[in-house]
């Protein structure tokens, strides 16, 4: 019967380079965000197991020295054994599946047996958000009549997390009355919005915001 110390030391084995991997592989496997849930452990068990079964061809020379008691002997190939198996390893198998993933024809694979991209995504926000970018938007607020115009670019960022799906907008446009875009912008750096304040929020490409005049530097 192994002691304590070595049931933690497998615990770990497993769940750490599981974790890693599916934090790399959040594409195709997205974690609970209580890292006390279930559905936090089920992942890296899992994920942790694969890098296990992959690595068995390492594994098994090291559990040889282990037994006979020749780890001290073999130091080097030990340490370089843990390096690869608890981190290089999960990286790759994480990222290389998340990619994998990506590609047309296995993502149309995966929504056949309902595990296509969007089926994997846990809300709608984050599909809005991940999906497709739309460079403009347009908030309407709980508290406020008038809604927030602005540049959802690559220099804004929206929290993923329920609890508090806030919003940074990099750049605030100016909306005329009936709340179209009238092509003129605030002379600021960007504006955060709380995620207790938004009632919704429209999402316009550069030709569809509505009588958008041509407006630069959205990237």
């Amino acid at each position: 019967m192994p002691t304590t110390i070595e049931a933690l030391i497998v615990i770990a084995l497993v769940i750490s380079p599981g974790y890693i991997c599916a934090r790399f592989m959040r594409d195709v496997i997205f974690l609970s965000r209580d890292p006390g849930d279930i559905r936090f452990l089920l992942p890296a068990i899992t994920c942790g197991t694969l890098v296990h079964i992959l690595m068995s061809w390492w594994s098994v020379g090291i559990l040889r020295y282990y037994r006979a008691g020749e780890i001290e002997d073999h130091i080097r190939e030990f340490i370089g054994w843990g390096v690869a198996t608890g981190f290089v390893a999960p990286i790759v198998i994480g990222v290389g599946v998340s990619l994998i993933a990506k590609i047309p024809l296995v993502d149309k694979l995966l929504e056949k047996i309902g595990m296509g991209y969007a089926d994997r995504l846990p809300t709608a926000w984050e599909y809005s958000l991940r999906y497709k970018r739309a460079p403009y938007v347009r908030v309407h607020l709980k508290d406020q009549v008038a809604p927030i115009g602005g540049i959802f670019g690559k220099k804004s960022f929206a929290s993923t997390e329920p609890s508090r799906a806030d919003l940074f907008l990099q750049e605030v446009l100016i909306l005329n009355e009936e709340g179209q875009f009238t092509g003129e912008r605030y002379d600021n750096w960007g504006t955060w919005i709380s995620h207790d304040s938004i009632l919704r929020i429209e999402f316009f490409e550069g030709d569809d915001a509505p009588t958008r005049k041509e407006v630069n530097h959205h990237e």
